[in-house]
């Protein structure tokens, strides 16, 4: 049985759901980003939002595939950012409906106008290993859906979050690939 088949419709493990469902709350949020982004001044100008189990798919020649799933994105978006979005879309609707452009072109138009590629945020992608056995694995893991999912995103970040004591070496090989360690106590 392959990984994908073994993951999909295999075995399910609930410490690794606890884990995902302990960064989710507003407790292991804030941990996250504290850890991977630092203190942050403007939390009242800032729009926190997360998405989990995000589809990691493969876009070929002939076939997409889906390469996996990640197991959390958390989004942080200024509100300078979110009122450029907002205006943006007011603008690509009058160039389709005034000005009858095509929507693709109308979005693709406006995007370059805004310059959106620079107001994206910041991403976290995260993944939860409930006991860190395979660190490469892991890194190869990471990079791949960073591949896929990052896109135009600026400021983006990748973390491991787990139940394991890590060694102060491992933390160090991991901040080298630039991957930050979240360690949650089971009891937390």
């Amino acid at each position: 049985m392959s990984r994908f088949q073994e993951e999909f419709f295999g075995k399910t493990e609930t410490r690794h759901d606890e884990l995902v469902m302990k960064c989710v709350s507003g407790v292991g949020i804030e941990k996250i980003i504290k850890a991977v982004c630092g203190t942050q001044d403007e939390q009242t100008n800032t729009s926190i939002d997360y998405e989990t189990e995000v589809i990691c798919q493969s876009h070929g020649y002939k076939s997409n595939f889906i390469v996996g799933y990640a197991d959390i994105v958390i989004k942080i978006t200024s509100s300078g950012a979110k009122r450029v979005e907002t205006d943006a879309e007011e603008r690509v609707k009058k160039l389709i409906k005034d000005f009858h452009v095509p929507e693709p072109e109308a979005r693709r138009s406006v995007r370059k106008y805004y310059n959106m590629d620079a107001v994206e945020g910041t991403k976290i992608l995260i993944e939860c290993k409930p006991e860190l056995k395979d660190i490469g694995t892991t890194i190869r893991q990471l990079k791949t859906y960073e591949g896929i999912l990052r896109g135009n995103c600026i400021n983006w970040f990748k973390a491991i979050a787990t139940y394991s004591k890590v060694s102060d070496e491992t933390v160090a090989y991991l901040m080298h690939e630039k991957i930050h360690v979240i360690t949650f106590g089971e009891n937390e």
